[in-house]
């Protein structure tokens, strides 16, 4: 009768009795091999954290790299003291490595990050019952230890700071480029081998990808030569 009530041929339905309870076992048997967890407060806000968790931005990055950045012969710094503007000065790190500041006298800086130097300045200060409970700020207003110097022919002479090793044409697009006047001879002397300088002959039409986009390094010097004079670090030929 119950298979007359709902159209269903009676073989179907005898069908249907003896197959239901069998699917219903598999689905079971498949519901508990692999049970939903419920949803709660604590499972929406983990998804939700990890849905809005922050990644790392370029700034970060960039904050990192500078950190790792050295102190060295030639840089120019700017040291201020909170609450004692009479203190702020700008100094020069000396050929051994040493910061003469007013006060504290010479400071072995060369190879400290900025902020250990920092850390150094503000022990100098308070040990020596000048400043109490100093706080330090330093800034780099020229990176010449770690900066490559290009001088020369180009738009805008200066020290360039560089992570790591660079082209030729990535620091001398940072210099401005090329000046009317340019020749197409540039001297390149590298830090670690000041006696024997690089003579690089740009062709008409730069390219990234040949031989003249030379590898430089923190420390090394280019000097672009004016049409028609060759320039040697020190020497006009």
């Amino acid at each position: 009768m119950w298979s007359a009530k709902f159209g269903l041929p009676g073989r179907c339905g005898s069908f249907l009795f003896l197959v239901l309870p069998f699917i219903l076992f598999g689905a079971e048997a498949i519901a508990q091999q692999n049970p939903v967890e419920p949803v709660t407060d604590s499972t929406k806000s983990a998804a939700q954290s990890n849905a809005t968790a922050p990644t790392p931005s370029a700034d970060t990055q960039a904050d990192s790299d500078s950190s790792s950045l050295r102190l060295g012969a030639g840089d120019l710094l700017e040291f201020n003291v909170y609450g004692v503007p009479e203190l702020s000065t700008k100094a020069r790190v000396g050929n051994t490595g040493d910061l003469y500041l007013p006060l504290i006298g010479y400071v072995h800086v060369a190879d400290l990050s900025l902020e250990e130097a920092q850390t150094l300045l503000e022990k100098g200060l308070s040990d020596g019952g000048f400043v109490k409970n100093p706080h330090v700020t330093m800034f780099i207003d020229e990176y010449a230890s770690q900066g490559i110097t290009v001088i020369g022919e180009v738009a805008r002479p200066g020290i360039y700071p560089v992570l790591g090793d660079r082209r030729l044409f990535d620091v001398l697009s940072a210099a401005g480029g090329l000046s009317d006047k340019a020749g197409r001879n540039i001297t390149i002397t590298h830090r670690n081998s000041p006696d024997h300088p690089k003579m690089v002959h740009l062709s008409q039409h730069l390219e990234r990808g040949t031989g003249e986009n030379v590898e430089v390094a923190p420390g090394d010097t280019i000097v672009v030569a004016r049409a028609g004079v060759v320039y040697v670090v020190g020497w006009v030929m």
